[in-house]
């Protein structure tokens, strides 16, 4: 083990998580401090590290939206089924309603028994219950992937880079906004990337608008010193 990974050590793996899901981007530091922990990684992952990563990704999945969703009960005027509606979803909540806290804390404390048992005593429950367990594994699934990917990469020695042609500023505020390809999404790649990670400043809808006005104002002022080509 080299001096670099042993200053790392005493960073716990649930810790490790935590930091990778709250930047699931550029985690190479983490990576390695995880290597350090647990040297099979990333070609092996121990049940023990996945239970210490997926305590610290709970850890930063509950800070966000999706770790605590407020419902009100209602019922299908139709079939009389019951159903839990999202309290954001309602612009006034019906009196007496009857309302729901679900957080990440409570589902991912029901036993497998419990967990089934809510088919039959309590189905609209159930719903939104298996709703944020499917969300919290797709999280998990993306947090370890990104581990991994770095892992492999640092393993390999993938530390070289391609000296590329210069480009214009104009070319390269396309690259930073659009991308120039699958391995690069640019930034519209990246906040639906960080939105699906619960980062409340990754809000798709605000960078769409700050871009569009970003490139009204830019090329606005680009054509207007733009030299002006007369034919003939």
């Amino acid at each position: 083990m080299n001096a670099k990974q042993s200053k790392k050590i005493d960073v716990s793996i649930a810790d490790i998580g935590y930091k990778t899901a709250d930047h699931v981007e550029g985690n190479y530091e983490n990576a390695i401090n995880l290597m350090a922990q647990d040297p099979s990684f990333p070609e092996t992952i121990s049940d023990e590290t996945k239970n210490q990563l997926a305590i610290g990704f709970q850890r930063r999945y509950k800070e966000g939206k999706n770790g605590k969703v407020s419902y009100y009960l209602t019922t299908n005027l139709v079939d009389g089924i019951k159903f839990y509606v999202p309290l954001d979803q309602v612009a006034k909540l019906p009196e007496k309603a009857q309302t729901l806290e679900l957080t990440i804390d409570y589902v991912n404390l029901l036993s497998p028994s419990e967990y089934g048992d809510l088919t039959k005593t309590d189905p609209a429950k159930r719903k939104i219950v298996e709703k944020m367990k499917k969300h919290f594994a797709g999280y998990k699934s993306d947090c370890i992937g990104a581990l991994v990917k770095c892992a492999k990469k640092i393993k390999a020695g993938n530390t070289t880079t391609e000296r590329k042609s210069n480009k214009s500023f104009r070319e390269s505020l396309e690259i930073f906004f659009n991308g120039d390809g699958a391995k690069n999404g640019g930034m519209d790649k990246k906040v639906k990337l960080l939105h699906t990670r619960n980062d409340l400043t990754a809000d798709p809808l605000m960078y769409k608008t700050a871009k569009e006005a970003f490139f009204n104002v830019y090329t606005k002022k680009y054509l207007a010193n733009k030299p002006l080509v007369r034919n003939g």
